[in-house]
């Protein structure tokens, strides 16, 4: 599985609200590093963000750049949806949400030679945040 592939099933296991698959692609020493939280996630912390997110909004990820580079892959794309559940206290609105993923950054996918963590994501870092407004 190339490393772009591993990106691609990331977003698509995280569409299904697939979390097992999702922890599947995971390193046992991931990292998720995000301006929104004050410290690197794991990945528990990690998937409970996912979780909190899927349960408030439907939609899907779009990915419009792929670029892989080594053992890294810089991704760009645009999360499209609907408001549907309740979000960091905020109530359903129903309202669409389309937020820009500017730049998503797989790091250190594990290669062949790095047995036992083949193909498993070790690293990610995100500056795509999403706000939700019911002004």
């Amino acid at each position: 599985m190339s490393n772009k592939t591993i990106a691609k099933a990331w977003f698509a296991a995280i569409d299904k609200k697939d979390f097992a698959a999702v922890k599947k692609l995971m390193a046992g020493n991931h990292q998720f590093h995000n301006p929104m939280t004050p410290q690197a996630l794991g990945t528990d912390e990690h998937i409970g963000t996912m979780q909190q997110k899927t349960s408030a909004f439907t939609g899907k990820h779009g990915l419009t750049l792929l670029i892989e580079d080594g053992s890294h892959v810089a991704v760009r794309g645009r999360w499209t949806g609907t408001h549907t559940g309740e979000f960091n206290g905020i109530p359903a609105t129903g309202m669409p949400s389309t937020p820009d993923m500017p730049a998503h950054a797989f790091s250190s996918i594990a290669t062949r030679s790095s047995r036992p963590n083949i193909g498993r994501l070790a690293g990610f870092s995100s500056t795509a945040t999403t706000t939700v407004s019911n002004v």
